[in-house]
This record gives structure tokens, sequence and C-alpha cells, in this order.
């Protein structure tokens, strides 16, 4: 992958400083891919809207207001799990590696705020709840849905983009016995689909411009 191997473990949210901040001229030769996953009502919940969550190459699926541990879990596992009480929609949205960096970045600083009570604070709740959270990292990664409040309101948003080619759509039926093929990429170090990346190559591109850019002369003044 082209981000830090110890992701925000590391300490520091810009994942691209050990490659000079370059991803390779901030380009896509990865293929790497943003996952949103909608899911409709459950059959065992009163939350008539749903929920909506974010899958990254390599990274895993981050849930909030699902279980405790959905964050960088496996898309497979989670889909399925969730699959046992309602339908889903999945759209995966080519990304790049700058653009995810952006993402995780706004998951990550929302990560420890408890969502509002629905039925307490039903105002709060519409203006903050896992789909604008999603919303948010989304636009944070240039990828803005617009005024998305709620998951099917995501969802209609990432459909228009899947009618203009910006996206892909995968339905997941309820009680599916499997996880699509596409879920594999959005396992934690899994490697990109749309291509093969070599991390050395990235890490001596990035050195090269460094070396380059110190050999370029001052301009001299005329």
């Amino acid at each position: 992958m082209s981000e830090d191997p110890k992701l925000f473990d590391a300490g520091d949210y810009n994942l691209f400083r050990y490659v000079h901040n370059d991803p390779i001229d901030f380009t896509d030769p990865m293929g790497l891919d943003t996952l949103v996953i909608i899911g409709d009502q459950r059959d065992d919940s009163y939350n008539i809207f749903g929920h909506a969550s974010m899958g990254m190459t390599g990274q895993g699926v981050f849930s909030y207001g699902t279980q405790k541990g959905d964050w960088g879990t496996g898309a497979k596992n989670f889909v399925a799990r969730e699959s046992e009480h309602r339908d889903q929609r999945a759209f995966v949205i080519h990304s790049t590696a700058k653009e995810e960096a952006a993402m995780r970045q706004s998951l990550e600083a929302s990560k420890n705020k408890p969502l509002p009570n629905a039925f307490k604070h039903p105002v709060n709740a519409y203006c903050d709840n896992c789909a604008t959270r999603v919303r948010d990292a989304l636009k944070a990664g240039g990828h803005d849905p617009g005024k998305a409040n709620t998951p099917e309101q995501l969802a209609k948003t990432l459909e228009n983009q899947t009618k203009d080619g910006k996206a892909e759509k995968i339905g997941i039926p309820a009680k599916s016995n499997s996880a699509p093929e596409q879920m594999k990429q959005f396992e934690p170090g899994a490697q990109p689909n749309r291509t093969n990346f070599n991390l050395e190559q990235l890490i001596q591109k990035g050195q090269q411009q460094e070396e380059h850019s110190r050999h370029i002369p001052e301009p001299q003044p005329h």
C-alpha cells in the first residue's frame, strides 16, 4: 500500500510523509478504491433510516454505531454479518492515495465522538450520524456527495455517480451466503485490485525526486 505501514499508529495524520508527500505525483497508479456501504433497515431494529459505513483498499471497513470492533474490520465479514438482517448496497469509487488519506483523517477525527441519540435528540442526530460522517469523509477526499444527511440520501447521490460512470454499484441481498468478490480488496492488508503496486518503486521515485530537486539551479537575476 502507499500509506505508511504503521498508519495512524505512527502518531501522524500525514500518511505520506515517508514518501515525501508526493505519492507518484498525486496520480493513482496503485488502483485504490473507496467503498461506501448503505444498509437498509435491519429486521430487528426500529431505526428506519438504515446505516452507512465506509471502507478503503487494504484498510478495512470503518463503521460508526455498529459493533465496537468495526473499525478497520474486514469487509467480507462485515458485509456477511450485516446481511443476516438487512439488504445492502455497496458503491465502489475510484480514489487516489492522497484522497484516501484525507478521508481516513476525517473518519479518525470523529472516531471517539458518540453519535447523538436519535430518539432523545432527533435534530442533532439528523445533523450528525453515520451518513453525515461518511459524507464528510468523502467530501474531504474530493468526492463531495452534496447535502446527504441520511443513508438513503447518500445512496441516491451515489446512484447518480454510478450512472455517470464515477462509481460501481454492488447489490448485496439479505441472507446472502457470501460476500461479493469485490469486497476482497477491502480486507486489512489487501492489495489493490486494479493494478500491481510495488511499494519499493514508490519510495525510490520519491527519493529520486528529492535528489533531483536538490540539483535544480537557482534562477539567476537578469
